[in-house]
């Protein structure tokens, strides 16, 4: 329902966002809140390797190069989130693990990968695709009185892909097809023209994949201890920024039609991905407690929120996590830090059995006075870590 409103509306998708329930029975006003949940119950289920638009790899979802679907509709992806980034909503870790090499090529200034030098490139590529990184790194320490590098490794030139569904095959067939009026095409037809035509044989066929060269005649080209830093280099090249470039760019330009901007404009990659990718930072519980406010007979001195901070402090980074995002929607600190978040305890009642809810539209934590620090304990444990969805309890 999201994407076909969206559709609708790409014409409007730099006004400000809000989120509206029509006849759903749903409690909700939007100021804030209700936009953070409704890009966590959304964004899951759209970067979902289920989906068929992203993998998964290191934690982190990728384009997949070989989705059947549309580049329309990774675009469609990006809108979204440049509808988030423009709204100044920070999305979760669990809400969009993008792989931060990923995030970075949604900026406005791009670099240009082609031109670091193999140490960076490996730094960066690492963190997405750290299994490839560490084989790559081997194959680049590998000392020759151990066997040599041919002999050893027996790679060629070339870098095989998975291809499942045959839609590296399909691309080929069109450009084949193509070459009939075009007899010198040697790579595929738009927008996958920055890629040479994809080898094909029976081993292909049979196990779901297809091959590129790295360069031309790369599958007769051994890899030496001479040539294999080229070799890692041109890998790591392909693997980052070129085997899911066309997914890549659609998912920018819609990330572009939504958040472009002064703000956006003038944020650097590292930016972006602070914003986007999860981060490992911390949350510092005393950090918290000292931007907290309270309402409703509460106060930093009350004996319920002494005891409140008290367990608080004891939580661990996930407890922490879940109950930042019971009360903001959001489990990761925002951009500029603790000062941008509204966290406000109020009192809802006097001792009871219900479990403490919250106005995540507001950022408050509505917490019954309950009559012991372990009766405390025990609600506010129970409705962090079972917490989901729009509504209240």
């Amino acid at each position: 329902d999201a994407m076909d409103m969206l559709q609708l509306s790409l014409g409007r998708v730099r006004f400000p966002f809000k989120v509206r329930f029509v006849a759903s029975g749903e409690d909700g006003v939007d100021m804030g809140g209700v936009q953070k949940e409704f890009f966590a119950q959304l964004m899951p289920q759209l970067l979902s390797p289920s989906q068929g638009l992203f993998t998964q790899t290191g934690g982190y979802v990728w384009p997949d190069a070989s989705s059947p679907h549309e580049l329309s509709d990774f675009e469609l992806v990006g809108v979204f989130l440049g509808i988030a980034f423009a709204n100044n909503i920070t999305l979760s870790s669990a809400v969009a693990p993008l792989a931060p090499l990923l995030v970075s090529q949604l900026a406005y200034k791009l670099e240009d990968p082609m031109r670091w030098p193999i140490d960076v490139l490996m730094r960066r590529v690492n963190r997405t695709f750290p299994e490839l990184t560490h084989g790559l790194q081997q194959l680049l320490e590998w000392n020759e009185q151990d066997g040599s590098v041919e002999d050893v490794f027996c790679r060629t030139f070339d870098v095989t892909v998975p291809d499942p569904l045959g839609i590296w095959q399909a691309r080929r067939n069109a450009a084949e097809l193509e070459s009939i009026v075009e007899q010198s095409r040697q790579s595929l037809l738009p927008p996958f023209d920055h890629l040479p035509l994809p080898i094909l044989d029976s081993l292909n066929s049979t196990d779901g994949s297809v091959t590129f060269p790295l360069i031309p005649g790369g599958s007769d080209i051994e890899v030496t201890a001479s040539n294999r830093a080229e070799y890692v280099q041109r890998y790591l090249q392909f693997i980052g920024f070129e085997h899911a470039r066309a997914q890549t760019d659609a998912l920018r330009r819609g990330f572009i039609r939504a958040a472009d901007g002064v703000i956006y404009r003038m944020a650097h990659a590292w930016e972006l991905i602070e914003w986007l990718s999860p981060s490992d930072s911390d949350i510092d519980p005393y950090e918290l407690e000292r931007v907290a406010s309270y309402d409703d007979e509460y106060s930093s001195s009350h004996i319920v929120i002494e005891r409140f901070w008290d367990i608080v402090r004891t939580f661990d980074q996930v407890q922490l996590r879940q109950l930042l995002s019971f009360v903001t929607a959001s489990d990761r600190i925002p951009l500029g830090g603790y000062r941008n978040i509204t966290f406000v305890v109020q009192r809802n009642g006097p001792d009871t059995d219900r479990l403490p809810t919250a106005l995540t539209c507001f950022g408050r934590l509505l917490l019954p006075a309950y009559k012991t620090q372990d009766k405390l304990r025990e609600r506010l444990l129970t409705a962090i870590e079972n917490a989901s969805g729009f509504g209240l309890v």
